[in-house]
């Protein structure tokens, strides 16, 4: 019962702060729905659309620089994009590219 009520409270004040993120992460376990609403409110995503699902263990090197669709799902990933995308084009493919969007 005090376990339960805990949850209940830290999950509130993460989703409504963005603070004790990784507290929240070790006591509640969010589910990819549950961690993508707080990616969505407080990581500063350039967008981000309905229905989305991202596993706690996924990086966004850039945020600002990131829209996502609905019904997106990443888990176990690096999103990075930025200069980190013209490199890996350009290392990958022998590309040599300004930018990339």
């Amino acid at each position: 019962m005090i376990a339960s009520l805990l949850r209940r409270v830290l999950t509130a004040y993460a989703l409504r702060t963005g603070r004790l993120l990784g507290l929240y992460r070790r006591i509640c376990n969010p589910d990819g729905m549950a961690w993508a609403a707080i990616v969505k409110r407080h990581h500063g995503l350039y967008a981000m659309g309905e229905h989305c699902f991202i596993q706690t263990n996924v990086v966004i090197t850039d945020p600002p620089y990131v829209r996502l669709g609905s019904n997106v799902r990443l888990s176990g990933c690096t999103l990075f994009g930025h200069d980190g995308s013209v490199n890996m084009l350009r290392r990958a493919f022998g590309l040599k590219l300004e930018k990339v969007g």
